[in-house]
């Protein structure tokens, strides 16, 4: 995996892979409504943007941060969060003062109305104990996929 800070091309590939992906399975069904991208990096948008070749696919797909997005919600929301370090993984959280809610990471959640799917690094991720438990329940419900073999057929 490319390492880098506050973006990661491979997550941007991966996200352009998936938004072409949704529009071919919702066809004339997708809208600006349909799917939404957020990332907590404004360096991640940039860099998801300029994958995307399909003009019209950019007109309708929000990509932006958590706290830009506030407010909107979609079908689907995919969160690229391009975080290969504890130290990125710091910054990125915001807590409240006991530490026992993710503020950012609800206000994500949130945003989708029937699915979200979340790009990142799971041993990065694990060491956070609000991280660590949505991955659980993802693999829970049978809705984890390692090493993103499906990006590779």
């Amino acid at each position: 995996i490319v390492r880098e800070n506050k973006h990661n091309s491979v997550e941007a590939i991966r996200v352009n892979i998936l938004l072409k992906t949704i529009k071919a399975v919702y066809a004339e069904k997708f809208t600006g409504e349909t799917a939404g991208v957020i990332t907590p990096w404004r360096m991640q948008i940039s860099k998801i943007k300029s994958r995307i070749e399909d003009g019209k696919l950019i007109e309708k797909v929000t990509i932006d941060t958590v706290e830009r997005f506030q407010g909107s919600e979609r079908d689907i929301i995919i969160m690229s969060l391009a975080v290969y370090n504890r130290a990125q993984l710091e910054n990125l959280q915001s807590l409240n003062f006991d530490k026992t809610v993710h503020r950012k990471l609800n206000v994500a959640l949130s945003r989708a109305k029937e699915q979200i799917i979340i790009l990142g690094c799971e041993e990065v991720l694990s060491s956070s104990p609000h991280y660590s438990a949505i991955i659980d329940i993802i693999k829970d419900k049978n809705g984890y996929v390692s090493n993103v073999d499906i990006f590779n057929k």
